[in-house]
């Protein structure tokens, strides 16, 4: 069989949002790019932007000089980016070159067509790699790659609170591409093409797109599904902006949209040369505006999170404020997440799934006294201190776990029961109370595990005689021996489970599922 000569090209794919007509509105603003007509020959419509190369002094450059002799040698980078526009069955489809990504507007592009078109494209025994994100207040980006294909169990992806946001494997139909990759953006693919065959193969990765066959291979990915309702968005996002004019923060965040290399990373910043920030936060981006009353969406997606690297001088301008926003906004019975610049929904059942699992957590009084006049945790610690009795506080005790190779906090109050309580306030919001789950299952686990926590535990306790140190074991506790108590400080309306936002559920949630496997119970007690 003849080998074919046409050559490699590697190829990446933008969907433009149906709102799009023009190519240039799909650029984002001061692009400085040079506009190419296509060889009319092709019979495509289409039309490409280069952008004008500008070199830039390397910032460890000027670093390295000032500690040398000599002059060093003439040292600059250049970031060359192209986009190829075409029109394809009505649609505008985006061919990226280079650092052509950050030509376009990171909100004109359907968020979901690279995904599910490679989750259509690929073969589910042969992947590669997966990244997911754990859609909590607190944004967890994960990558794992095997060593071979292989199905999608070898990954271990918790489908309760993890999304499939990027996918790399062998396709099913090798005619396409040998490996293709596809994430939230972008399709990608090796192909042998010609330039003049461009429009054809766009037009069958397009196509492939619209199918439904991932819910076979996939079907946990519809637990988030994109909501397409103009007339809702616009409600949502009108909500968004009462919030912010109003500095009213609960159930907003700011988290990097995607995963960053570190190795090349000195912080964020809201304006290029403005101060840099190690992390994201809503309340640092509000701070930063003269005005924020004045605040509009257009303003939100105009505004950038600028990534600040060692490597360049100047930053990349890599999101828009708008994108880096992690929201979640209850519509009657659906639960609304803004995650990625894009409104989504969860499932309904999957919601309701959450929903009948934290409502079986029992509810116990495990003897903690009213909040009375406190209005922070630190307070209500305090007045368990002072008023004695048989609740021990522990608040910043700590004790080494060799497993982890870290130190843990005990709880905050231990009780004549051994309940182990961890208490954080409700209004801290899905992030606060995402920790204080997190806390008690590391502080559950680490009792079971390991002994010179156990030890070290129990050493906390001699100040307060004997007795109270044989709450905490000195060897491995059946774990019917204690509990683990979540107290929630705030006002309720019905059960605390019931009180506590989507996001906080389904976190409680995996933490549940984590200590009963292990045959630890887990309890709520309200904190009014």
């Amino acid at each position: 069989m003849p080998r074919n000569s046409t050559p490699i090209q590697s190829v990446r794919l933008y969907l433009i949002k149906d709102s799009i007509q023009r190519f240039e509105d799909a650029l984002r603003p001061h692009a400085n790019c040079v506009e190419f007509e296509l060889d009319p020959v092709l019979g495509v419509d289409g039309k490409a932007f280069v952008r004008q190369i500008k070199s830039s002094e390397l910032r460890w450059v000027r670093f390295l000089q000032s500690g040398l002799k000599d002059q060093l040698p003439d040292m600059k980078s250049s970031a060359h980016a192209a986009v190829v526009f075409l029109k394809v069955d009505k649609r505008i489809l985006a061919l990226v070159f280079g650092m052509g990504r950050y030509l376009l507007k990171d909100t004109s592009y359907e968020a979901d067509f690279g995904i599910v078109a490679a989750l259509n494209s690929v073969d589910p025994k042969g992947l590669r790699s997966a990244d997911t994100y754990q859609f909590e207040a607190v944004a967890v980006h994960k990558k794992t790659q095997t060593s071979r294909t292989t199905t999608l169990s070898d990954f271990e992806i918790d489908t309760t609170r993890e999304q499939i946001r990027s996918v790399t494997g062998k396709a099913k139909n090798s005619l396409l591409a040998a490996r293709i990759t596809g994430n939230e953006g972008a399709f990608g693919a090796n192909l042998r093409v010609e330039f003049r065959d461009l429009a054809d193969t766009c037009r069958k990765i397009l196509i492939n797109s619209q199918s439904n066959d991932y819910k076979n291979a996939f079907p946990h990915f519809d637990n988030l599904r994109r909501i397409s309702d103009p007339q809702k968005v616009q409600s949502l996002e009108s909500d968004l902006i009462s919030k912010l004019i109003t500095k009213n923060t609960t159930g907003i965040h700011m988290s990097p949209p995607e995963a960053i290399d570190y190795d090349d990373f000195s912080g964020f910043a809201f304006k290029n040369k403005d101060e840099v920030l190690d992390e994201l936060r809503i309340e640092d981006y509000l701070d930063s505006l003269k005005d924020h009353s004045k605040l509009d969406l257009k303003t939100l997606k105009y505004h950038r999170v600028f990534l600040m690297k060692e490597s360049v001088e100047e930053p990349l301008s890599r999101w828009s404020v708008f994108k880096s926003l992690i929201c979640e906004f209850p519509d009657g019975n659906d639960i609304c997440i803004l995650m990625n610049g894009e409104w989504y929904q969860i499932a309904n059942s999957f919601a309701q799934q959450v929903r009948d699992t934290v409502a079986a957590i029992k509810q116990v009084d495990v003897g903690l006294p009213s909040l009375g006049p406190c209005k922070t945790e630190t307070d209500y610690l305090a007045l368990i201190r002072n008023a004695g009795g048989p609740l021990i506080v522990l608040d910043q005790k700590r004790a080494y776990c060799e497993n982890t190779g870290s130190y843990i906090e005990i709880c905050d109050v231990l009780t004549e029961s051994s309940d182990l309580v961890h208490i954080k306030r409700k209004k801290g919001g899905s992030s606060t109370l995402s920790h204080l789950f997190n806390q008690g299952q590391h502080s559950a686990f680490a009792l079971l595990r390991d002994a010179r926590y156990r030890n070290e535990a129990r050493q906390h306790l001699s100040a307060f005689g004997k007795k109270t140190v044989a709450r905490l074991p000195k060897n491995k506790p059946d774990p019917n021996d204690f509990r683990v108590v979540y107290g929630i400080m705030g006002t309720f309306k019905g059960t605390v489970a019931e009180s506590l936002p989507f996001f906080s559920q389904l976190s409680l949630m995996f933490t549940y599922q984590q200590l009963a496997e292990r045959g630890i119970e887990v309890c709520l007690t309200p904190i009014s």
